[in-house]
């Protein structure tokens, strides 16, 4: 039996700035278990909607209970694929992550796996603080910039079995 766990979030910020920060949040200080990303598949449909596949190599150390159950030689990497759906019709960007290294022992994942996902949308926000940032223009004389930092995304997880 599989284990799925969905995640919404609205950010306030403007469209073009979310598809550029998710597209640029690794590295991030949130998400330092990411070791790599690479794009494996990318076009764009009849209906001018953007599919791509990557590939996140990531960190996976065991929890301590679970090194007396696993073979010690079980590798201490994962690899986790991520399918995109950018819709910019409808405004919409909708992620699939699957791990594919242990689908059989992702029962004891799960709660790392929510974690990992609040952490993932922390870069995000990091990812788009830094665009942000970076767009304002210099100040001279010592001018304070007076703009509030960006909102944390409010989100709606769900939980399916």
């Amino acid at each position: 039996m599989g284990r799925y766990f969905c995640n919404e979030s609205e950010l306030n910020c403007a469209w073009d700035r979310i598809l550029s920060a998710f597209w640029q949040r690794y590295p991030n200080p949130f998400s330092t278990h990411v070791l790599t990303e690479d794009v494996l598949f990318r076009e764009v449909t009849p209906d001018n909607c953007l599919l791509s596949r990557r590939l996140f190599t990531k960190t996976n150390l065991l929890p301590r209970w679970a090194e007396r159950v696993f073979p010690s030689h079980l590798n201490r990497s994962v690899y986790i694929v991520e399918d995109s759906v950018v819709d910019p019709k409808a405004h919409t960007l909708t992620t699939h992550t699957l791990n594919v290294n242990h689908t059989r022992f992702m029962k004891f994942g799960l709660a790392r796996f929510k974690s990992n996902q609040v952490k993932s949308m922390k870069g995000l926000e990091y990812a788009l603080s830094k665009l942000h940032s970076e767009s304002q223009p210099s100040r001279i004389h010592g001018d304070q910039d007076q703009d509030s930092p960006l909102p944390p995304a409010t989100q709606k997880p769900q939980e399916y079995s």
